[in-house]
């Protein structure tokens, strides 16, 4: 196996490889052969995985890139967004940051699901807010166009919320927030 059957199994996964090369690497006690791989920074956004590598053979480092999943998406999209930490009461993935906004804007009492009790749920939380939006005009125009734009990106989220929910396929569990998206509740 070769350098080029890496990258290969690299690009299937829509990964670039920006250097991999075979040589002696430091380890406690002793210096080993072995592939040394620094992957693009997608392999950390699609997968949470670090860039640089090390792999014994050729062999290894293609069954590594093989059995890479990609991490499930943060459901607001945006670009900030980490990998997903949390599942609200209706199942809806999110990243940290996202997390801890709708825990610190939240004002439903509904169960969240997977940590914090008295906080609602994605779409609570999002309602919620392009009403405090809403009530919000009246400041200026300057103002007002502000206001528009974070009433458009809530109703994108929103709508992406809507098409999820509309779509046909497994239902993720509200009494286990089961990432895998199997329920078993």
């Amino acid at each position: 196996m070769s350098k080029r059957k890496i990258i290969a199994a690299a690009k299937r996964k829509g990964l670039t490889v920006e250097s991999a090369h075979y040589g002696w690497t430091a380890t406690p006690g002793e210096m080993v052969p072995g592939w040394e791989v620094q992957f693009g920074p997608e392999v950390d956004a699609i997968f949470a995985e670090a860039e640089l590598q090390y792999f014994d053979n050729s062999v290894e480092a293609i069954e590594w890139i093989e059995q890479l999943e990609p991490v499930s998406a943060c459901e607001s999209g945006q670009p900030e967004c980490g990998p997903v930490e949390h599942y609200d009461s209706e199942g809806v993935p999110l990243c940290a940051s996202c997390w801890a906004e709708l825990v610190a804007d939240s004002q439903s009492g509904d169960d969240l699901g997977d940590a914090a009790p008295g906080v609602g749920s994605r779409t609570d939380h999002l309602l919620d807010r392009r009403n405090r939006l809403m009530n919000s005009y009246g400041n200026g125009d300057r103002e007002d166009a502000a206001i528009d734009a974070q009433i458009a990106q809530v109703d994108a989220e929103l709508a992406v919320i809507d098409r999820r929910d509309a779509a046909p396929g497994v239902v993720i569990s509200q009494s286990t927030h089961d990432p895998s998206g199997v329920a078993n509740g």
